[in-house]
């Protein structure tokens, strides 16, 4: 595993996105499900897709404070790490795949919302540093353009949401069901990534579907 990935890992421990029940506090947590990246979607012409739905994960952890007597109304930050796997093209007529992989590190604003029988919601904007790679593996003929193996990386900041529904099991754990979206390049067939100069000239959008659980503290 590399620096740059250890690291990201680390940062990912520094994040939130679930709701408590009682007191303001540290927490943390991590979910998994199922990612979408906007990548093009046209095939039969020269690629189909293998992977287009991947797993997905994140791992995150922030703070929270209530901001009514109650309790029952939060505020807070969290810092999230992103995985949304790689999405797979086959080359038609020749070995190889086309791979997309997508990760982001985002810095998020929570409001949170529980109520008496432990049902909860949140919303999470924010701003995403994405960073994706492409791979080649193989020379390609991509909608009448011949590409050599090659491997392209873009980064860059976009604006990102999530939304939750949870139910808290205790005043310290709680579960969920989220779905955030990272806005970005939607690229409906290769004629646009063609025009770009590469696979990945500016990062796609990202999204995923996910279950999770988050401990407060």
């Amino acid at each position: 595993m590399s620096i740059k990935k250890n690291f990201l890992i680390s940062v990912t421990l520094l994040s939130i996105a679930g709701i408590g029940h009682a007191q303001g506090n540290f927490f943390f947590g991590a979910n998994a499900g199922a990612g979408l990246l906007s990548s093009p979607s046209t095939l039969d012409q020269g690629l189909t897709r293998s992977v287009h739905h991947p797993v997905s994960w994140s791992m995150y952890a922030g703070y929270q404070w209530p901001i009514t007597q109650k309790g029952d109304i939060n505020l807070g930050y969290e810092l999230k790490y992103n995985n949304y796997g790689n999405t797979t093209y086959d080359i038609t007529n020749a070995p190889g795949q086309l791979e997309y992989s997508a990760d982001s590190v985002d810095l998020l604003a929570i409001f949170a919302k529980s109520f008496d029988n432990g049902v909860n919601f949140f919303i999470e904007p924010g701003v995403a540093y994405q960073m994706q790679k492409a791979t080649l593996s193989n020379t390609a003929t991509i909608n009448g353009t011949t590409f050599a193996a090659q491997s392209n990386k873009s980064h860059g900041f976009a604006p990102t949401l999530a939304l939750g529904l949870g139910y808290a099991i205790n005043k310290h754990i709680n579960t969920y069901i989220t779905y955030n979206h990272t806005w970005g390049e939607n690229n409906n067939n290769w004629n646009d990534v063609n025009a770009q100069n590469g696979f990945n000239h500016k990062p796609f959008a990202a999204s995923a579907l996910r279950l999770g659980a988050s401990y407060l503290f």
